[in-house]
């Protein structure tokens, strides 16, 4: 099933996901912190100027090594369970799992986001952050 299909049976209310939440709050488990989410351009721009100006670095390193595929700026942590959370996109600010479905204005708030590769756009995000680093060291 392709994540259009998933949308649409979720508007019409025949698709349902699994409550991981305790009692209607979300239990930060990253169950739906996948590691491919659809973002629009306005979702994007605010990602990165989130992640560049608070220096923000993904958490690729530690999902690798517990073999985990979320989004790499899940953290795990039960307190704050996102690093990018006030930059958060769409999908994410929509989303709970305990939903019964998606509104009109939700999915068409997504009309015009594309898949996103999170792995690809964190590499990219954290070589920047590091030339940004090098180079004002070398200003000093």
């Amino acid at each position: 099933m392709t994540y259009k299909e998933i949308i649409q049976k979720t508007v019409e209310g025949k698709y349902r996901s699994v409550d991981n939440t305790c009692n209607g709050i979300c239990s930060k488990c990253g169950e739906c912190c996948g590691h491919v989410l659809p973002l629009d351009q306005t979702d994007l721009d605010q990602i990165v100027e989130y992640v560049v100006k608070n220096n923000i670095h993904s958490n690729a390193t530690q999902l690798i090594l517990q073999n985990k595929l979320q989004c790499p700026y899940y953290t795990g942590k039960k307190d704050k369970g996102c690093a990018i959370y006030q930059a958060r996109p769409k999908i994410c600010r929509y989303y709970k799992c305990d939903k019964k479905n998606i509104s009109y204005e939700e999915f068409e708030g997504l009309k015009n986001a594309i898949p996103c590769d999170m792995w690809l756009l964190a590499k990219e995000l954290d070589k920047d952050i590091e030339k940004r680093k090098i180079g004002k060291e070398d200003r000093k």
